[in-house]
């Protein structure tokens, strides 16, 4: 099949068009040094409580802690949602955050290729999973998915040393689509 100029101009548009259609963007949120004294504190605060195994993905408990509190606020300052700071020695029970009366639970990774992970579905409690990447200052928001669709969509990848459930970064629905709903009643 040939084309001529125009015709390969317009297929490379189209192919832009659709790729663009179909990009979930990633929201960056840099974090204050204000904002990475409060990590640093509240990551210790829960450093103290309920995980103090040992090391996870070659991290100690505290690293796990502090890149999750990163997450944690970077998203908050994104969304306008308030954090609450309570220390809890037995853990949050997977919610983060709240926002528009739905819970969030808040998945952080530093990985370069970051898929939305969640090790035991019977412990997902929120109604809302957000997944961002962290590297040090900067907190990269790629999406966020309904629990609920999360359970119906993830696959399960065992045979490693911390099996888990997990959707592949590209099926998250874009962060600032969360943020044009009025209310988020669509999740009850």
């Amino acid at each position: 099949m040939q084309f001529g100029v125009s015709g390969i101009s317009f297929l490379l548009m189209l192919i832009l068009t659709w790729k663009l259609m179909h990009s979930n963007p990633v929201k960056s949120i840099t974090l204050s040094a204000t904002d990475l004294g409060m990590a640093q504190r509240w990551a210790e605060r829960r450093n103290k409580g309920k995980f103090q195994g040992g090391s996870y993905h070659n991290k100690t408990p505290f690293e796990n802690h502090l890149l999750g509190v990163k997450g944690e606020i970077g998203t908050a300052k994104y969304l306008r949602a308030s954090l609450d700071g309570t220390h809890k020695p037995n853990g949050d029970n997977g919610i983060d955050l709240i926002y528009k009366g739905s819970s969030i639970d808040v998945k952080s990774t530093n990985h370069e290729y970051p898929k939305l992970i969640v090790p035991d579905l019977k412990k997902l409690k929120a109604d809302i999973l957000v997944l961002c990447t962290v590297k040090e200052h900067l907190v990269n928001i790629h999406g966020w998915m309904k629990s609920e669709d999360f359970r119906f969509m993830c696959e399960y990848l065992f045979g490693v040393k911390y099996p888990y459930y997990y959707v592949p970064c590209d099926q998250l629905d874009p962060i600032n689509k969360l943020i044009e709903c009025q209310k988020i009643e669509f999740l009850n």
